[in-house]
């Protein structure tokens, strides 16, 4: 386990995007707790728009205004164009950050153009909150934040931990990675950032962030107990799992338990045993979780680390 004092401090494409989005989810979350949002998201996107439908050029300020009508009831945060932005973006820059693992550091893999920092998400019939990172730790004050997933939602999790730590004063903070969980806390605030390693969200011999990658992926589509009893008490849970089902047409799943030293298992279509998992997760979550409490999303799809 690591644990080191952290000192105030990107760069997949995919971290900064896809943690913007969720942020506004989140942000819905916060202003309407009476409510438990499950969202699943699947963004189309059928080509990256400059504002104004000029070619941007690094020189150049391009803002768009906001809208009248803010995030609300009624606005559809999937339809909408990415716009060009080099006013209020990037909201962190990689270098200042120290929490991104290399696997989605973009400039130091050696990316020699940082404008894609600059592109943010606008739906057509309404403006996403301006990202205030004081804001966002007023609203995590005693609570916890937790990501459960695979390495996409590690890499939103990252993201969200370099979007916050700008606001959080030196020595007022500690990063502790772990397995499965990692912790990013916050000590004036008494709130916590957090990732739990779950690639399948359901058990899996691949449970094991430090020895996952493993060429025959077996898991247990029913059995989610293990994992889940780390995730009730949090405040806000971001579910992800998608990019692990990828890999073949079919999933293998045990016969038995990897407790009793099970070794026989089944081929099942990957969508068959992708419906079993969710039935599984969307029934824990129904009778595990406090919804006065807990506010949970889905996370559907995401781009992967790659180009």
């Amino acid at each position: 386990m690591i644990h080191r004092k952290v000192e105030r401090g990107v760069c997949s494409t995919s971290s900064l995007i896809i943690t913007l989005i969720f942020l506004s989810l989140f942000g819905l979350g916060l202003y309407t707790k009476d409510i438990t949002l499950t969202a699943r998201i699947t963004l189309r996107w059928p080509g990256l728009q400059i504002f104004g439908g000029e070619e941007a050029q690094p020189n150049q300020s391009i803002f768009l205004e906001p809208s009248n009508k803010t995030v609300g009831k009624g606005c559809d945060l999937s339809q909408g164009k990415w716009v060009f932005d080099n006013v209020a973006r990037p909201l962190y820059k990689e270098d200042k950050c120290e929490f991104l693992t290399a696997q989605v550091t973009c400039v130091r893999n050696g990316r020699r153009d940082t404008l894609y920092q600059n592109w943010r998400w606008k739906p057509n019939d309404c403006s996403l909150h301006k990202f205030e990172a004081r804001l966002l730790l007023e609203k995590l004050r005693g609570k916890r934040l937790m990501f459960v997933g695979d390495s996409v939602n590690r890499n939103q999790w990252e993201s969200m931990v370099c979007l916050i730590n700008s606001a959080v004063d030196p020595g007022k903070a500690t990063w502790t990675v772990g397995a499965p969980l990692s912790v990013f806390s916050i000590q004036d605030y008494n709130a916590t950032v957090e990732f739990y390693w779950a690639p399948f969200l359901v058990e899996s011999n691949s449970d094991d962030p430090r020895n996952h990658s493993i060429s025959q992926r077996i898991i247990m589509p029913e059995s989610i107990s293990k994992h889940g009893i780390h995730w009730r008490s949090a405040d806000f849970l971001v579910f992800n799992t998608y990019i692990w089902w990828m890999n073949n047409p079919t999933i293998k799943v045990l016969r038995g338990s990897f407790d009793q030293g099970s070794v026989e298992y089944d081929e099942v279509e990957r969508s068959s045993a992708y419906e079993r998992v969710m039935t599984t997760w969307a029934d824990w979550l129904m009778h595990n979780v406090d919804h006065t409490h807990t506010s949970s999303f889905f996370i559907s799809m995401s781009p992967v680390h790659q180009k």
